[in-house]
């Protein structure tokens, strides 16, 4: 309904086994793994996946490191899933923050 849900970390949840799931689908993830974009791209479509069968977003804003290299991994995205990187790429945390005190 247009609402953030403050306090809420997402990569906590549990995938396949892998609790924090950000263990198994993070950018650490892929260097720990030694991952190919297209192999963690295809990581990171079962989480998105995941947030979609769980909670029914319209939208899924996607920050920091998964901004910054949308071009090297989005390809691997189910197209039925409303999924854009944040505008403000890296920065998305900062922005947020700092319009919580503006």
């Amino acid at each position: 309904n247009g609402e953030l849900v403050p306090n809420f970390q997402l990569g906590d949840l549990e995938l396949d086994g892998h609790r924090p799931a950000e263990s198994y689908f993070s950018g650490a993830a892929r260097d720990d793994f030694e991952l190919s974009w297209e192999e963690w791209g295809e990581r990171a479509n079962r989480f998105l996946g995941h947030l979609m069968s769980t909670m029914w977003p319209r939208l899924i804003v996607v920050g920091v490191g998964m901004a910054k290299r949308w071009d090297k991994w989005s390809h691997a995205l189910d197209d039925s899933m409303p999924v854009v990187p944040a505008e403000s790429g890296n920065n998305a945390g900062i922005v947020g923050a700092a319009t919580l005190i503006a």
